[in-house]
């Protein structure tokens, strides 16, 4: 039972550590395009980019948001089967 729960905890911090990157990665970008847009509005003003910004921006956050979740899931699993039952690094201390 104890290493069940070790297993689900440990999955968990890795979809969260997964999420939080994403959320890191979304906060890079988003900096970078507003401040390319602000910066010259008189380009940018009219573009589709920014005409349209709130949608893109939430298909993005969405998509970086369910990346993040999927891939911290997928990584933890597999770390799991490479650390744990594998043990191809060693015996593991925890």
């Amino acid at each position: 039972m104890k290493f069940l729960a070790k297993k689900y905890l440990y999955i968990m911090l890795c979809t969260f550590l997964g999420l939080l990157l994403s959320t890191l990665i979304h906060a890079v970008v988003e900096i970078l395009i507003l401040n390319t847009i602000t910066g010259n509005l008189t380009q940018y003003g009219d573009s589709f980019l920014w005409q349209n910004w709130e949608l893109i921006h939430q298909i993005g956050s969405l998509g970086l948001w369910l990346a993040g979740f999927v891939g911290g899931a997928v990584a933890g699993f597999s770390f799991w089967q490479i650390l744990y039952v594998e043990e191809r690094y060693g015996k593991p201390r925890f």
